[in-house]
């Protein structure tokens, strides 16, 4: 059996005519090189490794802190008060044991994994090539290098190289240890007081006074710099540290389309892994060549214990904010062999299929009124468990795969066809050539599906919102605390869900904010500037799950984020989430803004002490605060036409509407920032908070306000994306907007420019560190070529790049609750296209500059051409 599947996966992965991305050896680097699983609330980071396989898994609530009374932004470490920060859960090791194998990890003393600076990871401290190197940000611990050798090696000597710059960094202190079991550790060597090294690329060596024989081996680094601890390489002696030998054939893939991650390893295994929805676990699949034996591990990122029973691993903990958190992993072999306890894990012996189960859950609510506590976790979690175990993997696998197509296959997307040799190349390959100025037009459609893969991984109804990284985190210290930053990252986040068919995805966001608005009122009425009893509520820049706020207030953000409430009534229609949900955030949102818009001497109305996101100073009326305020009162106005309420609130919001400064052109042209003309066309700052007005707002558009889009386009133009602006999340909002303005070849400059210059090899989008709102966006940006419907019509294909003669785009949403279930173009021009409706109605649609009044009938399709 385990030929005709192994036979069966290659030729899946070969002829995936979906979006698939696929590699020819395993991940070294997990945030470089891994491939992400997700279910919306449980993700996985898997490596295919040879050896060893690891599967990294989180949880969405496993988050350190609380309500954060003080409005600090402290996430690091585990303590009260604090604003805390996303989890790692822990790890799933699967070893075999006829596979000589070497596993080098960078750790904290605590045992959990360390990040490292940019792509500058652990496999490098052993690649054998000194001008690369490890670097870590260490924030004030040891650092521990740490190798799995497979089995006990005899050790007489060892070397260090020295890295390409600041000899600061270089080691100077440090202990080499021997272990048995990973466990217990022996001192070997220590090393104290060490001067620099003299230059760099300088290699030293260390003989041991007394030859050690251990299967582990690890060196305690105690930093010098303040921030940084690096080295070239790390040689034991005599002993190869490049890893199991990837055999000739083997592919490792994730396709997005079913949501299955395989593995193609010829002479040991094949393996198929998947994160499951329906049924709340993840589960992995090894079916090997030839009865195998190895061991399981569960690790627990934070220290806790493993317990070990019969075919299972548990592991149990409790943060100091009471969060109380489980994992589990359940061991089956349905085609013989047998698994029995070692200690804490699991032995698997002459075996031909192994299926792991692993879940893992918390206590945690999305309630305040409960405190955002609930159950313990492990009851549930067991039981879900049993009942994947019981249900057996081919009846998982077809849920699972039925389930996560029937998201994935709603909008069908392609603009061009690559040459088949490019196509044929791995993916990190096919990237490196597209950076180069390749074309590869399967790659770009590949992008845009992937960022539906990762919000549909990352954010199901009834999950908390996506946050800067999606799910998926192996650091208890990450970038940013891994939180909600609303000054525009989470919100890009769901810019694609409407547009992109995933309108059920874009929900967790109005759960969260609801959930997150008693703990924003309560820090909003703390803070004297606010005038001690302020209506509503408003947001510092981070927030995270437990209505907690930190760093800097961001005064509109709390507009910017029930924008997204109003957007998912435009795009649906529902009144009933209008009338329960939306509408008493939209309300509350503008009552804060009748308590705190100033009133200039003529009349006007600005917002106070305003800042233009992370640029300038903090003044009066920024152009970034007017526009969302602009934008709220007029969502708000259209909600209560919409339920037909409110019309004396209705009133008030058209008078302060009118008053609200408004956009300005400055001295050369462009679209001022301030109210002071103080814009350089020469800035090149990442942020173009100005121009919220174009999008993600609509108060400045190329039909109703050409000037002022014009004054826009200048102040966008001048922007640039050189420097500061090559960031992540940049090239995608500038697409957006660059749509909106028509013109698609500047669009299709932003797409190479993420993927060129920030697109790390397993296509997660790159600040740097790695965060997916840029993933997510530059499906927004795409779309706003095709679609675009936020001016009062719905415009068909308005911008193309020159480069996408043909094409086709199926399954796109317009607000309205209007699918296009059909476009096409020939030739560069609009072919064809199919309107859905949800409801009767007659809507203005634009197509190559004439617009027509077409009547649609609900759920009856009407063809255009």
């Amino acid at each position: 059996m385990s030929r005709v599947f192994f036979v069966y996966l290659l030729a899946a992965i070969a002829g995936a005519t979906e979006a698939t991305l696929r590699y020819d050896r395993p991940a070294k680097s997990w945030e470089l090189e891994r491939l992400p699983l997700g279910n919306g609330r449980l993700g996985a980071m898997l490596d295919g490794g040879v050896g060893v396989d690891r599967i990294q898994f989180n949880e969405e609530s496993l988050w350190t802190g609380d309500a954060n009374p003080s409005g600090g932004y402290d996430y690091s470490k585990d303590k009260p008060n604090s604003f805390g920060a996303y989890q790692n859960f822990g790890e799933v090791t699967v070893t075999f044991s006829d596979a000589t194998s070497t596993e080098v990890r960078a750790l904290r003393p605590n045992g959990s994994t360390l990040s490292h600076s940019g792509d500058e990871s652990v496999g490098h401290s052993f690649d054998g090539v000194a001008q690369s190197k490890w670097c870590v940000e260490h924030a004030g611990s040891n650092v521990i290098w740490q190798v799995d050798l497979g089995i006990a090696t005899l050790l007489k000597s060892y070397a260090l190289t020295s890295a390409n710059d600041v000899p600061n960094r270089d080691p100077s202190d440090w202990t080499l240890e021997g272990s048995t079991n990973g466990k217990a550790w022996v001192k070997i060597d220590e090393r104290k007081g060490l001067m620099p090294f003299a230059k760099r690329f300088e290699r030293k060596s260390f003989d041991l006074a007394q030859p050690a024989t251990y299967r582990f081996y690890r060196i305690v680094f105690k930093p010098r710099d303040k921030t940084h601890f690096q080295v070239g390489e790390i040689e034991l002696t005599d002993i190869a540290l490049r890893g199991t030998s990837i055999p000739t054939g083997y592919v490792r893939a994730l396709n997005l389309f079913e949501g299955v991650h395989t593995t193609v390893i010829p002479g040991q295994s094949s393996r198929e892994a998947f994160a499951s929805a329906p049924a709340q676990v993840v589960i992995a699949r090894y079916v090997f060549d030839h009865p195998t034996s190895g061991a399981i591990a569960l690790k627990d990122a934070h220290g806790n214990l493993t317990r070990a029973d019969r075919t299972s691993l548990t592991s149990t903990g409790k943060f100091t904010n009471g969060l109380e958190f489980a994992a589990k992993v359940q061991a089956v072999t349905p085609q013989g062999g047998k698994v029995t306890v070692s200690n804490d894990t699991l032995r698997f012996e002459q075996c031909m299929e192994l299926v792991l189960i692993l879940g893992a859950r918390t206590n945690y609510v999305m309630d305040p009124a409960k405190g955002f506590k609930g159950s313990a976790p492990l009851p549930r979690l067991e039981a879900e468990v049993a009942a994947a175990e019981a249900k057996g993997f081919a009846a998982l696998r077809t849920e699972h795969v039925t389930d996560h197509r029937s998201w994935m296959t709603r909008v069908d997307i392609n603009w061009g066809k690559t040459d088949p040799a490019l196509a044929a190349l791995p993916t990190d390959k096919r990237l490196a050539a597209y950076g180069k100025g390749g074309q590869d037009p399967e790659l770009e459609s590949t992008l845009y599906q992937y960022g539906r893969y990762l919000l549909l991984g990352s954010s199901r109804p009834g999950c908390l919102p996506a946050n800067l990284q999606g799910i998926w985190n192996e650091s208890n210290q990450p970038a940013w605390a891994s939180d909600y930053h609303n000054n525009i990252n989470i919100q890009m986040c769901y810019w694609l869900a409407e547009v992109s068919n995933l309108s059920e995805c874009h929900l967790p966001l109005t759960d969260w904010i609801i959930a997150s608005v008693p703990g924003c009122r309560e820090a909003t009425r703390a803070d004297k500037r606010f005038g001690g009893n302020p209506r509503g509520w408003t947001v510092r820049t981070s927030q995270n799950i437990w209505g907690g706020n930190g760093w800097e207030w961001n005064l509109p953000g709390n507009a910017w984020l029930v924008q997204h409430s109003w957007e998912h009534y435009a795009f649906t229609l529902d009144k009933e989430f209008l009338r329960t949900r939306a509408y008493p955030l939209l309300k509350e949102v503008c009552e804060f803004w009748f308590s705190q818009l100033k009133t200039l001497p003529d009349g006007r109305l600005v917002v106070p002490m305003g800042w233009s996101p992370e640029h300038g100073p903090r003044e009066d009326g920024v152009a970034h605060d007017q526009q969302i305020v602009w934008d709220l009162f007029q969502n708000t106005i259209e909600a209560t036409e919409a339920l037909g309420v409110d019309v004396d609130f209705r009133n008030e919001l058209k008078a302060k509407q009118a008053k609200l400064v408004g956009p300005k052109i400055g001295r050369w042209g462009q679209l001022m920032e301030w109210m002071v003309d103080r814009d350089e066309p020469n800035d090149h700052h990442r942020h173009t908070s100005q121009l919220f007005a174009v999008y993600p707002g609509r108060q400045i558009s190329m039909q109703r306000t050409p000037e002022f889009a014009a004054a826009a386009m200048k102040s966008l133009e001048a922007r640039g994306s050189v420097g500061d602006s090559r960031r992540s999340w940049t090239w995608a909002w500038r697409s957006a907007m660059w749509a909106r303005f028509e013109r698609g070849d500047r669009v299709a400059e932003m797409i190479r420019g993420l993927m060129t210059y920030n697109m790390l090899p397993n296509m997660f989008a790159n600040h740097p560190p790695f965060q997916l709102d840029g993933n997510y966006g530059i499906v927004a940006g795409i779309s706003e070529m095709l679609v675009q419907s936020h001016a009062g019509e719905i415009v068909l294909l308005p911008t193309l790049p020159k480069s996408w003669t043909e094409g086709h785009a199926n399954g796109l949403k317009a607000r309205g609750a209007i699918e296009v279930k059909e476009l096409s173009w020939k030739a560069g021009a609009f072919e064809r296209a199919v309107l859905l409706s949800a409801i009767d109605q007659t809507v203005a649609v634009r197509i190559k500059g004439e617009v027509r009044q077409v009547n649609l009938k609900a759920n009856q399709p009407v063809e255009l051409r």
